[in-house]
């Protein structure tokens, strides 16, 4: 990983003044999911008849991004989104977001190697921490390769975002130019679409393979709160036991992505277990240390029994 080395040390200015050092045709690059500026974008838009030509990289927008809706007709801002969120895809449905095909996880790759050096990238991020760094929260991606190259980098500080473990998990001040207060307000977070009659027959599907004694990790939200714990009392005894077995299992391996090549399958390492239902996602299955128990607000069950077999 390399570090960025800021030109002076970071300095606190307005939103406002941010958003005054934008020129026109200037590449901007918003990052990803709850990355994404708010502040800034507000006083961006406020300057909407000063530029032109101002392009804008973003990802997934959680919620409406004020440059696009103070400029309806294109004629000041245009946004390029890396994976469409709902709002992206209805903004792009108006001509107003394009979408930039690739494989997410290709990324960072782009940006160090391929991608001319955005002019300014505007992160939202946590309060510096002990170590000098500004946490990405709950969206850490490919934002340290884009700040990387950046030839700015603006920082929009918010105690609203969750602060994360891991890897390139933030940006440490000495790579940052300028420092803007946010709004503080909480994360945003996108509500489950209601339980429909065609969830809970998907949902039943899958809870008629699930075995006494399995541990199932949520893999996607939607699954283990529209449907699946729903019915999971609902299953109806198959032959083979109280619930049936899992005689008839594929053991073979099911590389990632490709989870649909078989009803059932143990997955890389053999560590976990994905079953779906025809046009649904799958869900994975796992096993884990014997005796091991999950203590979830859905799920709370042994893995010690599906380990042993």
């Amino acid at each position: 990983m390399e570090s960025r080395v800021s030109a002076a040390p970071a300095r606190m200015i307005t939103a406002e003044h941010a958003a005054g050092l934008v020129r026109s045709g200037a590449w901007l690059d918003y990052g990803a999911v709850l990355c994404q500026p708010d502040a800034f974008d507000k006083a961006l838009a406020l300057r909407k008849d000063e530029l032109t030509n101002v392009k804008i990289r973003s990802c997934i927008s959680t919620k409406p991004r004020a440059v696009l809706e103070a400029d309806p007709g294109g004629g000041h801002f245009f946004m390029f989104s890396l994976h469409f969120s709902g709002y992206d895809r209805n903004k792009h449905d108006a001509g107003r977001c394009n979408y930039m095909p690739l494989n997410l996880g290709e990324v960072p790759d782009y940006y160090r190697r391929f991608i001319d050096p955005v002019d300014i990238v505007v992160l939202k991020a946590c309060p510096i921490d002990a170590d000098g760094y500004f946490n990405f929260g709950a969206a850490n991606l490919w934002h340290r390769a884009v700040i990387e190259r950046a030839k700015m980098v603006i920082v929009e500080v918010s105690r609203g975002l969750p602060y994360v473990l891991g890897d390139q998990k933030g940006v440490h001040v000495g790579e940052v130019d300028y420092l803007i207060e946010g709004d503080g307000l909480p994360a945003a977070e996108l509500p489950n679409a209601p339980m429909n009659e065609v969830d809970r027959a998907v949902a039943r599907l899958i809870a008629a393979e699930i075995e006494d004694g399995f541990l199932l990790a949520d893999r996607h939200r939607r699954d283990a709160e529209c449907g699946l714990p729903a019915v999971a009392g609902e299953r109806s005894p198959r032959p083979g036991g109280a619930h049936g077995n899992a005689g008839g299992r594929h053991r073979r391996p099911v590389p990632g992505g490709t989870h649909h090549r078989c009803e059932k399958g143990f997955g890389p390492g053999q560590d976990r277990l994905y079953v779906r239902a025809r046009f649904e996602r799958p869900v994975c299955i796992a096993r884990t240390q014997p005796g091991l128990r999950v203590s979830s607000r859905r799920l709370h069950q042994s893995a010690a029994h599906h380990h042993a077999q």
